[in-house]
């Protein structure tokens, strides 16, 4: 498998409860939370995504 990063260029900005995908380049600016980013250069991919995490008990 390759390499699992991504990179942000300087004064990229990456809202809240949002994605990036792996070997992205975020060069711009994502206020809207809740988005998946990816690509070269960064793109929205998705928006509306929502974090739930059941509590095992």
């Amino acid at each position: 498998m390759g390499s699992a990063h991504a990179t942000l260029l300087k004064g990229a900005h990456v809202a809240r409860d949002s994605v990036v995908a792996m070997r992205s380049v975020v060069a711009g600016r994502f206020s809207e939370p809740g988005v998946v980013l990816g690509g070269s250069p960064a793109r929205v991919l998705r928006s509306g995504v929502t974090w739930d995490r059941e509590l095992l008990g």
